[in-house]
Protein backbone atom coordinates (compact mmCIF):
# COMPACT_ATOMS: atom_id res chain seq x y z
CA UNK A 1 0.00 0.00 0.00
CA UNK A 2 1.35 3.39 -0.99
CA UNK A 3 1.25 6.07 1.73
CA UNK A 4 -0.95 9.10 1.04
CA UNK A 5 0.78 11.90 -0.91
CA UNK A 6 2.16 14.89 0.94
CA UNK A 7 0.74 18.36 0.43
CA UNK A 8 3.64 19.24 -1.90
CA UNK A 9 2.99 16.11 -3.98
CA UNK A 10 -0.70 17.00 -4.19
CA UNK A 11 0.21 20.49 -5.44
CA UNK A 12 2.68 19.03 -7.95
CA UNK A 13 0.00 16.61 -9.19
CA UNK A 14 -2.36 19.54 -9.70
CA UNK A 15 0.29 21.42 -11.67
CA UNK A 16 1.07 18.32 -13.77
CA UNK A 17 -2.64 17.79 -14.46
CA UNK A 18 -3.05 21.37 -15.69
CA UNK A 19 0.11 21.06 -17.78
CA UNK A 20 -1.08 17.84 -19.41
CA UNK A 21 -4.59 19.18 -20.02
CA UNK A 22 -3.32 22.37 -21.65
CA UNK A 23 -0.55 20.93 -23.85
CA UNK A 24 -0.89 18.42 -26.61
CA UNK A 25 1.24 17.22 -29.48
CA UNK A 26 0.63 19.59 -32.39
CA UNK A 27 2.20 19.07 -35.80
CA UNK A 28 1.68 21.39 -38.77
CA UNK A 29 2.63 21.22 -42.42
CA UNK A 30 4.97 23.88 -43.81
CA UNK A 31 6.28 24.36 -47.35
CA UNK A 32 9.58 22.64 -48.06
CA UNK A 33 12.77 24.71 -48.09
CA UNK A 34 13.76 26.66 -51.20
CA UNK A 35 16.43 24.13 -52.23
CA UNK A 36 13.68 21.54 -52.80
CA UNK A 37 11.49 23.72 -54.99
CA UNK A 38 9.60 23.54 -57.40
CA UNK A 39 8.01 20.54 -55.70
CA UNK A 40 4.71 20.93 -53.91
CA UNK A 41 5.83 18.81 -51.00
CA UNK A 42 5.45 19.94 -47.42
CA UNK A 43 7.24 19.00 -44.22
CA UNK A 44 5.82 18.24 -40.82
CA UNK A 45 7.00 20.53 -38.03
CA UNK A 46 6.26 20.09 -34.33
CA UNK A 47 4.74 23.26 -32.85
CA UNK A 48 3.96 21.93 -29.39
CA UNK A 49 4.95 18.74 -27.56
CA UNK A 50 3.51 16.77 -24.70
CA UNK A 51 5.22 17.43 -21.35
CA UNK A 52 8.56 15.62 -21.00
CA UNK A 53 7.38 13.59 -17.99
CA UNK A 54 4.33 12.37 -19.97
CA UNK A 55 6.48 11.34 -22.94
CA UNK A 56 8.70 9.32 -20.57
CA UNK A 57 5.62 7.85 -18.88
CA UNK A 58 4.27 6.69 -22.28
CA UNK A 59 7.65 5.18 -23.22
CA UNK A 60 7.63 3.04 -20.07
CA UNK A 61 4.35 1.34 -20.98
CA UNK A 62 4.37 0.15 -24.61
CA UNK A 63 1.19 -1.37 -26.01
CA UNK A 64 0.91 -5.06 -26.69
CA UNK A 65 -0.02 -4.49 -30.33
CA UNK A 66 1.10 -7.37 -32.55
CA UNK A 67 0.44 -5.98 -36.01
CA UNK A 68 2.64 -3.16 -37.26
CA UNK A 69 1.49 0.45 -37.10
CA UNK A 70 1.25 2.66 -40.16
CA UNK A 71 2.77 5.63 -38.37
CA UNK A 72 6.12 5.85 -36.65
CA UNK A 73 4.71 7.33 -33.44
CA UNK A 74 5.30 5.18 -30.37
CA UNK A 75 2.66 2.65 -29.47
CA UNK A 76 1.72 3.08 -25.83
CA UNK A 77 -0.80 1.56 -23.48
CA UNK A 78 -1.19 4.92 -21.69
CA UNK A 79 -4.36 6.95 -22.19
CA UNK A 80 -4.38 10.69 -21.57
CA UNK A 81 -7.85 10.71 -19.95
CA UNK A 82 -6.85 7.98 -17.49
CA UNK A 83 -3.66 9.86 -16.64
CA UNK A 84 -5.63 13.07 -15.98
CA UNK A 85 -8.00 11.13 -13.72
CA UNK A 86 -5.06 9.59 -11.83
CA UNK A 87 -3.45 13.01 -11.30
CA UNK A 88 -6.77 14.34 -9.96
CA UNK A 89 -6.87 11.36 -7.59
CA UNK A 90 -3.36 12.16 -6.31
CA UNK A 91 -4.34 15.80 -5.99
CA UNK A 92 -7.22 14.67 -3.74
CA UNK A 93 -4.75 12.80 -1.51
CA UNK A 94 -5.28 9.25 -2.73
CA UNK A 95 -3.21 6.77 -4.75
CA UNK A 96 -5.59 3.87 -5.30
CA UNK A 97 -6.03 3.22 -9.02
CA UNK A 98 -3.56 1.38 -11.23
CA UNK A 99 -2.88 4.57 -13.17
CA UNK A 100 -2.41 6.47 -9.93
CA UNK A 101 0.25 3.98 -8.85
CA UNK A 102 1.92 4.22 -12.27
CA UNK A 103 2.08 8.02 -12.42
CA UNK A 104 2.87 8.58 -8.72
CA UNK A 105 6.66 8.05 -9.15
CA UNK A 106 6.68 10.93 -11.66
CA UNK A 107 4.93 13.14 -9.10
CA UNK A 108 7.47 12.16 -6.43
CA UNK A 109 10.36 12.90 -8.83
CA UNK A 110 8.92 16.33 -9.70
CA UNK A 111 8.41 17.11 -5.98
CA UNK A 112 12.04 16.20 -5.22
CA UNK A 113 13.24 18.39 -8.10
CA UNK A 114 11.10 21.23 -6.77
CA UNK A 115 12.53 20.82 -3.27
CA UNK A 116 16.08 20.72 -4.62
CA UNK A 117 15.50 23.87 -6.66
CA UNK A 118 13.47 26.05 -4.32
CA UNK A 119 13.94 24.82 -0.77
CA UNK A 120 16.46 26.81 1.21
CA UNK A 121 19.15 24.87 2.92
CA UNK A 122 19.09 25.60 6.61
CA UNK A 123 22.57 26.38 7.81
CA UNK A 124 23.48 28.13 11.01
CA UNK A 125 24.47 31.74 10.49
CA UNK A 126 28.18 32.36 10.54
CA UNK A 127 29.44 34.65 13.28
CA UNK A 128 31.10 36.97 10.74
CA UNK A 129 27.83 37.42 8.90
CA UNK A 130 25.96 38.13 12.13
CA UNK A 131 28.56 40.67 13.31
CA UNK A 132 28.66 42.45 9.96
CA UNK A 133 24.90 42.68 9.88
CA UNK A 134 24.70 43.98 13.46
CA UNK A 135 27.42 46.61 12.92
CA UNK A 136 25.87 47.79 9.68
CA UNK A 137 22.48 48.54 11.25
CA UNK A 138 23.61 49.94 14.61
CA UNK A 139 23.60 53.71 15.04
CA UNK A 140 27.00 55.24 14.68
CA UNK A 141 28.48 56.77 17.79
CA UNK A 142 30.00 60.22 17.59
Amino acid sequence: MIPPPSYLEQCIAEQMRHELASTRLEVVLVPSPVEHWPTDRQRRVVCERNPAWYREFCRQYPSRRTRPRRRAKPATAIKRAHTLRALAEIQDGRVESEYGQRVYPFVIKAAKEYEATFARKRQPARKEHYDAHRNHHSPQQQ
